[in-house]
């Protein structure tokens, strides 16, 4: 590919920045997603009841239907407002789609795990806070807006709504997540071992003592 001029990268590895927040980056296999969210939903349906997961869910509920904190570091974004209005927006739409906490939660939950059970396909930097951000944004479809020549444009968010998303969901279920992963690894190794007991071989048993020989 091409270089503009002095630009760092080519065009499509600038792309990939813009989009994945890596030049190295690149598309997930959606099996492989959906993979991980089935196991982390399964986790959390089954511990739903503690306080934990309650905490997680209306941890998404409250993004959801009251935007971000207005303290929340935004880089560029305190000094552009517009930006802010952006973020703001594409939550407001989730909203209006009637999007729920569990929803974002195990959608980002899938993507904590595939990054730490898998890295070498979601390393744990920057790629994994703008994917956080992308499953939050595509728990529903993008809306599409008609353009003025009459045609139909696809309505993209810029990657700085994925950076900031991202950001403050790792930020504030990063430890959750690992719990997740620490639980969900504690169940499979309990069934391991309840496999193991099973095919064990019984320990020949001892003869009972008799009361022959024995006199008054």
């Amino acid at each position: 590919m091409f270089r503009r001029r002095s630009a760092r990268l080519c065009t499509l590895h600038e792309r990939h920045q813009r989009h994945f927040g890596h030049p190295l980056a690149g598309q997930i296999p959606l099996a492989t997603l959906e993979a991980y969210r089935f196991k982390f939903a399964q986790f959390i349906d089954r511990h739903r009841d503690t306080p934990q997961a309650r905490a997680a869910i209306q941890l998404c509920d409250d993004m959801i239907q009251h935007g971000l904190p207005q303290d929340v570091p935004q880089w560029r974004v305190k000094q552009m407002a517009w930006k802010r209005g952006d973020v703001d927006k594409r939550l407001d739409d989730l909203k209006q789609l009637g999007v729920s906490g569990r929803e974002i939660l195990d959608r980002v939950g899938g993507a904590f795990l595939l990054s730490r059970l898998d890295p070498r396909t979601l390393p744990d930097d920057i790629r994994l806070t703008f994917r956080i951000g992308m499953e939050v944004l595509k728990v529903r479809a993008y809306p599409w807006r008609d353009m003025v020549s009459g045609g139909t444009k696809r309505d993209v968010p810029g990657g700085l709504v994925r950076r900031v998303l991202g950001s403050y969901l790792r930020r504030h279920l990063a430890v959750f997540a690992l719990r997740v992963e620490q639980g969900i690894a504690a169940e499979a190794k309990a069934i391991v071992d309840q496999a193991e007991t099973l095919a064990t071989e019984f320990a020949p048993s001892t003869p009972a003592p008799t009361d022959q020989g024995i006199t008054s």
